[in-house]
Formats: C-alpha cells, sequence, structure tokens
C-alpha cells in the first residue's frame, strides 16, 4: 500500500491522466446502457384457471380444484399451490423455486392436468396461465368518432391494430373498452318445468344450431368440391328460429279396474264320480288330474278322497253380474272370479291362509 501512495505521489500527471481517461470511458458506457421503465421481470408461478359454470364453491373445490391440485403435486421445481374456489370458477397457483423454466414447467403442468381429464367434469378445461411484466400494456390510447360504438370498434380492429403491430418492437396490440351488443335469453321456469326441459337443454340447442360440420365432397368440372352443412347463427331471428327438443314422454293408457259385483248366495249340486265334459259339471266336485281350466273333460272323484283340485262354481254372468253382453277379457276377469268367492263357496279370508293354494277362471269365448 505504501508503494502505491509513493508510487501515485512521484507520478501525479499519470495519475490525473488515468482518472480522467476512466471517467470518460464510465460516461460512455453509462449512455450506452438500456433504460426500461417496466423492465421484463417474470416471476417463477403458473396460474391454472378452470370454468365450471353453475357449481357452488363446494363442488368446484371437490371435483375440480383438489383434483388439479394433487395432479401438479409432481412437478419438478414446484414449492408450493394455493387453491381458491368460487362459484363456477377455480383458480390454483403454483410457485415455483427461482431459476425454474416456466415454458418447461407449463408443460410438465399441462401434462399432469391432461391425465386426470377423464376425471374431471364434463366441459371442464382447465387453462395454465403464465404471465409477467411483459403482458402490462405499456402504451394506452383513447380514441372518440363521430361513428357508431360497433362501427369504430371494428375500424379500430381492421386498421388501427394492424398498423400499429407493424411498428418495431411492438408486440401485440388490442382494443378495450368497445361497448359490444350481446343477446339475453331469460327462460319460463315454469314453462321449461311443464315441458320437461331445462336451462342446459337450451344452451345445447344453441350450440348444436350454429355448428358447421362437413358433409362429404363432389366432383365438378373444375374439380372436387366440399360440401358443408349448416349455417352459423347470425341474427335474432336465427336464435328464434333454433328449435329445441321436448324429450319424448309416451302416454300411459288410463287402466280402469272393473268392480267385482256383490253376487246372491250360491247352492252348488256337484255331479257324482265319473268322467264329465266341461259344461255337465254344477260346481262342488272334486277333480283328480286336474291340468288347467281349458280342458274338454274332467275326472270327478270323492271329495273325501286325495284330489287335485276342486269346481267351486259354475254360474252365468249374465244374470249374476247382469252383465249382458262380453265386456271384454280385461273386465270380465274379476268378474268371474267374483263368482267363485261368493257368499256360500269359498271363504276369502281363509283362502288366503294357503299361500300354495291357486285359483283358476275359465269362460266360454
Amino acid at each position: 500500500m505504501n508503494r502505491l501512495a509513493e508510487f501515485s505521489l512521484k507520478n501525479r500527471a499519470l495519475i490525473a491522466l488515468v482518472t480522467v481517461v476512466v471517467a470518460i470511458f464510465g460516461g460512455i458506457s453509462m449512455s450506452l446502457l438500456k433504460l426500461e421503465l417496466i423492465p421484463s421481470i417474470t416471476f417463477p408461478q403458473l396460474v391454472v384457471v378452470t370454468n365450471y359454470p353453475g357449481a357452488s364453491p363446494v363442488i368446484v373445490e371437490k371435483e375440480v380444484s383438489t383434483p388439479i391440485e394433487t395432479a401438479i403435486q409432481g412437478v419438478n421445481g414446484l414449492e408450493s399451490t394455493t387453491a381458491t374456489s368460487q362459484n363456477g370458477l377455480s383458480q390454483i397457483t403454483a410457485a415455483f423455486a427461482y431459476g425454474t423454466s416456466l415454458e418447461s414447467a407449463e408443460q410438465k403442468v399441462q401434462l399432469a392436468i391432461n391425465r386426470i381429464s377423464n376425471a374431471l367434469p364434463a366441459g371442464v378445461e382447465p387453462q395454465v396461465i403464465a404471465g409477467s411484466f411483459s403482458d402490462i400494456p405499456v402504451l394506452q390510447m383513447a380514441v372518440t368518432s363521430d361513428l357508431a360504438p360497433d362501427q369504430l370498434n371494428q375500424a379500430l380492429k381492421d386498421i388501427a391494430v394492424k398498423e400499429l403491430t407493424k411498428l418495431d418492437g411492438v408486440r401485440d396490440a388490442a382494443v378495450f373498452g368497445a361497448n359490444g351488443e350481446h343477446i339475453a335469453i331469460v327462460p319460463n321456469a315454469k314453462k321449461l318445468a311443464r315441458l320437461g326441459l331445462t336451462t342446459n337443454d337450451i344452451q345445447t340447442a344453441l350450440q348444436t344450431a350454429g355448428v358447421r360440420i362437413g358433409a362429404g365432397s363432389v366432383m365438378s368440372e373444375t374439380g372436387e368440391l366440399s360440401i358443408v352443412s349448416g349455417t352459423p347463427l347470425a341474427s335474432l331471428a336465427d336464435i328464434r328460429s333454433v328449435p329445441v327438443a321436448i324429450p319424448y314422454k309416451p302416454s300411459v293408457p288410463s287402466v280402469t279396474t272393473p268392480t267385482i259385483p256383490t253376487l246372491p248366495t250360491i247352492a252348488v249340486n256337484p255331479r257324482s264320480a265319473g268322467v264329465w265334459s266341461w259344461d255337465e259339471l254344477n260346481g262342488g266336485e272334486c277333480l283328480d288330474n286336474y291340468v288347467n281350466a281349458n280342458e274338454d273333460s274332467y275326472t270327478v272323484v270323492d271329495c273325501d278322497t286325495a284330489h287335485d283340485a276342486q269346481l267351486v262354481r259354475v254360474g252365468d254372468i249374465r244374470k249374476d253380474a247382469g252383465i249382458p253382453i262380453y265386456p271384454g277379457d280385461s273386465a270380465i276377469g274379476p268378474v268371474a272370479m267374483g263368482e267363485c268367492f261368493a257368499s256360500g263357496i269359498i271363504k276369502a279370508s281363509a283362502f288366503g291362509t294357503y299361500p300354495s293354494l291357486s285359483s283358476d277362471v275359465r269362460y266360454p269365448s
């Protein structure tokens, strides 16, 4: 240190010259430095935004926020995650260590979300957003005109935006604050309920009505021409003409249960043992080798012996029930069954105590 001080004192002119040269070059270097009012700073954070219309915060957290937050935990460099669930919206902030490549992290987060896409609700599409100060507008300009708002908005997009993006150093230009038109559809809840429809049916009809779908191709003199079916919705009249499919509800025919008439007390006079034609039986006969009520003849046995069935009643419905003409199978069945349970024939309460017993009815067609 003493030698340096002695050298400087002995060579004061040289030291002064070196100081002047360093000062000059320092000033020149400072003038060449680039200055930015808002430098491009990128924070190591990603935001996953997911829209889930109509869902409550609890449902959003359970079906969207929690699965996504769990899926991205394995991404390299991830330090912490914060999830916010609101009505119809899920927002997850993922913080990474400084020095982490956000482009690589964004791709890995997107891949992790794609792996669980099948587990997310239908129609939910998470968006991964990486922001920086470069996304903040540096210059804003206000425009006034005698044109209508929609005409001015379209003119700025067609002319001003295109010209500004051609300037050196301009990355992007956009129009904000223009008053756009919108159409509000307010369904009638009572009418929807009466028709068996929901707001989702209206939404589906509007989404599918304006879709243009390729319908093949045809050959012409100039070459192959593509066929496109469907017309986009371009006016209020187009929206009004969109049909909404009403769910088909098959009509259920009303069934009228015939009432069983009150029948008179019946006295039976059974035939003696032997083989008798079905139309010769009087009622009260005990039958053996019984198969069903549609046989042409039956074997009558003594009721004190083992037998398969007993004919409890043969009656004339026209007289007993007061039915002059045949009313049909569905109506005559209960009436014929009522003949069997008429007073003096079968006691209904006793019949029900034997679950193995069955009844059979026959009437001539």
